[in-house]
């Protein structure tokens, strides 16, 4: 893949795409102040920003280096999967 963007194009996609992450910090933050028992809106909220992160990350990545959103889910897998195997291995 010949991709076009640079490096600090990149930093910065990979930056925004962790903003909604903040957002689920504060949730969490509301949920220990204010009483009350709702761990499974929590687990659907950190879903539902984990899909947006995620999108924003492919999203991103694909208008950077001018690809596809396939190559660029696929410039985004390829080494998460081989760092969770060599993860996996080592610590076993």
């Amino acid at each position: 893949m010949s991709g076009q963007g640079t490096r600090e194009d990149l930093k910065l996609i990979v930056s925004l795409a962790s903003i909604p992450y903040l957002l689920s910090l504060f949730y969490i933050f509301l949920a220990i102040v204010i009483p009350g028992k709702r761990d499974y809106q929590l687990g659907i909220i950190e879903i539902l920003i984990w899909i947006f992160s995620l999108r924003i990350l492919i999203i991103g990545v694909a208008k950077v280096q001018k690809i596809s959103h396939v190559f660029a889910s696929m410039n985004i897998a390829i080494p998460t999967i081989v760092i969770t195997i060599l993860y996996l291995i080592l610590r076993y």
